[in-house]
């Protein structure tokens, strides 16, 4: 028994799921293991435009309750509403 065969570490240190089938796969044939288990929760696949968001911040935390489904657009607003800016307005580090 095998339980986590077909799954990898991705870029990021996401978990990945090899589903060569699976409509939203990479080019590499994987899907980040997180979307897999918010589309079992939610008995369908993520649109285009949808993501998962770990909302503790660890990728590797894919337990239902710390996942997030949102856009992409407010993943990007959320991830940038944490981070510091200089005096130029760009990304400096994240906040503490």
């Amino acid at each position: 028994f095998r339980p986590y065969q077909g799954i990898v570490l991705g870029n990021h240190g996401h978990l990945m799921s090899r589903k060569p089938n699976h409509p939203n796969r990479n080019k590499n044939n994987q899907v980040p293991f997180a979307s897999i288990i918010m589309e079992e929760f939610l008995g369908r696949y993520l649109r285009p435009d949808e993501m998962v968001h770990h909302m503790d911040e660890n990728p590797l935390n894919n337990d239902i309750s710390n996942l997030r489904l949102m856009t992409i657009g407010e993943h990007v607003t959320l991830h940038n509403s944490l981070k510091e800016r200089d005096s130029y307005g760009r990304f400096t580090k994240a906040l503490s």
